[in-house]
């Protein structure tokens, strides 16, 4: 029986590793919210375009799953990189 699944890169990951990467304080100097929020913005951009894709959805019996699932993903948003794929066992 074969089993597929889909793999993808999450925003909302990437966002968490930026938030714990950028310091509040810089040049010896508190960032402000607004400071610190732009540089997680682009710290989680960077750190999202060098995502290697995870598998992101259970495995399923067919690929018109996979579909359904990538189909829900992209209307919720803040993915990229959604494939099916033969899952290895």
């Amino acid at each position: 029986m074969s089993s597929f699944c889909v793999f993808g890169a999450s925003l909302q990951a990437a966002r968490e590793k930026a938030e714990k990467k950028v310091p509040t304080r810089r040049e010896g100097r508190e960032l402000t919210r607004a400071e610190w929020e732009a540089q997680v913005d682009e710290e989680a951009a960077r750190i999202f375009s060098r995502m290697t894709p995870v598998r992101v959805s259970p495995e399923f019996d067919s690929p018109a799953f996979c579909d359904d699932f990538i189909a829900l993903a992209g209307r919720l948003g803040g993915g990229r990189g959604a494939a099916r794929n033969h899952a290895n066992r």
